[in-house]
């Protein structure tokens, strides 16, 4: 189980490398938020909302990150190209404050369902550039599915080193 998710760590790092068709890209981006959710079923209960996984962020906060772009492509993947320029950084502090008084179930909850929705609007689309996709999709869950298994490795290793 290990080496599969170790080779699925590596695709994300060149994104632009062997895209392939939208089917493929599909099943490339559900290898990749299944990952991402084993991520996420490491972490102990009473650390979701420890900073530190992804800069600043707490689990919560990230998972939080991770439903609203979700929800963003929902409403925009259609039109990206026209969007013209999002500011990133604002948008994602929002959200931040929005999601620090939630409950870590809820947000997750909330997650889930969204990656559903965004996958049903996906395959209503079938003309998707396959890299827009991989880049709004794998690209993201592996980004982040890396950085919660990197920062519990992390704390995993640091815990053991110091009884």
């Amino acid at each position: 189980m290990l080496e599969f998710l170790e080779r699925e760590r590596s695709m994300g790092e060149d994104a632009a490398q062997d895209v392939g068709t939208l089917d493929e890209e599909i099943v490339r981006s559900e290898v990749a938020w299944r990952r991402l959710l084993f991520a996420v079923g490491r972490v102990p209960i009473d650390r979701t909302d420890e900073s530190g996984v992804c800069g600043d962020w707490s689990l919560k906060t990230l998972l939080g990150h991770i439903a609203f772009w979700d929800a963003f492509e929902i409403d925009h993947i259609e039109t990206r190209d026209t969007l013209g320029e999002i500011d990133w950084h604002s948008i994602n502090e929002d959200h931040e404050r929005i999601n620090a008084g939630r409950m870590f179930a809820d947000v997750l909850n909330e997650m889930e369902a969204t990656h559903r929705r965004l996958m049903e609007r996906i395959r209503t689309l079938p003309g998707l550039a396959p890299r827009l996709f991989r880049e709004l999709t794998h690209d993201h869950y592996v980004e982040h599915g890396n950085q919660i298994a990197d920062w519990i490795d992390n704390a995993s290793h640091g815990s053991s080193s110091k009884t």
